[in-house]
């Protein structure tokens, strides 16, 4: 893994936007699909800085996405 993207602190970060992407969509919905795309927003523009705000944002994008895909499984699976 690239150490500029990927730190100590990324996966906890990915965990912690997987955690909050549930909380907001389970309970705004219509909200928690704007707050999780301003976290995205807020992460893409983390990785434009070096250090350990980069190591973050990429946490925090990986987590949304990988919320994301996962939620739409689920809605294809079940719809």
């Amino acid at each position: 893994m690239d150490p500029r993207y990927f730190g100590r602190r990324t996966p906890f970060v990915a965990i912690a936007a997987v955690a909050l992407s549930f909380v907001a969509y389970a309970l705004l919905w219509g909200l928690g699909v704007m707050l999780a795309l301003l976290a995205l927003l807020g992460g893409a523009l983390c990785m434009l800085f070096p250090g350990p705000a980069r190591q973050t944002g990429t946490g925090v994008v990986v987590g949304i996405i990988v919320f994301v895909a996962g939620f739409a499984a689920f809605l294809l699976t079940n719809l």
